[in-house]
């Protein structure tokens, strides 16, 4: 109607995960020995503060989240850990209830190559939303450092623990050929696409 002309040029996508339920569950294990992210009074004080500019709905949305990824059994008692915190405190188990996670990453790609499996630690106020100013004013924040060393110990002990068992990294690549021949790995970036290189200019 607008006599508007629309061209599209393809030159970048993400594929879905491919779990690897054997590195999952590692990670899973060291997760549960190591515990949560450390948290400080400090800490609290600050996601409170930022939790009372959310609305409702935003502050309920980890008991949304909960009742989507776990089956009820599994997810009722997390409610009743973590309603009303500021900020999440204990180790969610690794959800088995099939779902998508809506979001996009190059992860995808990577797990369609090798065996991976992925945590998070509680790096912010409870209910946080993606890409939002929130997010941003908690990005240097001494809970988000302390989140972030956190995972890279629950990593490091995941990695010790395949190392110190070879049956496991040969189960987990026995679970990956698996899942592969089932449904091998098409990237779907079309054949021919490049990348747009920006230019600059210069007065």
């Amino acid at each position: 109607m607008t006599e508007t002309d629309l061209t599209a040029e393809f030159d970048r996508a993400c594929s879905d995960i491919r779990k690897n339920t054997v590195l999952n569950e590692v990670l899973q294990n060291c997760f549960d020995e190591l515990g949560p992210t450390p948290i400080r009074d400090e800490d609290r004080g600050f996601a409170k503060e930022i939790r009372e500019t959310f609305s409702d709905e935003i502050k309920n949305s980890v008991l949304e989240y909960l009742d989507d990824y776990f089956e009820e059994d599994t997810a009722q008692p997390l409610k009743a850990l973590v309603q009303g915190k500021d900020i999440i405190d204990v180790v969610y188990p690794w959800k088995t209830k099939s779902g998508v996670y809506a979001a996009s990453t190059d992860v995808g790609d990577v797990s369609k190559v090798v065996p991976t499996a992925q945590i998070s630690t509680a790096c912010y106020a409870s209910g946080t939303p993606g890409h939002s100013w929130a997010l941003t004013a908690q990005g240097k924040t001494p809970l988000l450092h302390r989140a972030m060393l956190h995972a890279g110990k629950i990593m490091g002990a995941a990695g010790i623990r395949l190392l110190q068992n070879p049956q496991l990294i040969l189960a987990a690549k026995k679970e990956f050929n698996e899942r592969e021949s089932e449904d091998p790995y098409q990237t779907p970036i079309p054949q021919g696409a490049k990348p747009k290189i920006p230019t600059t200019t210069s007065s």
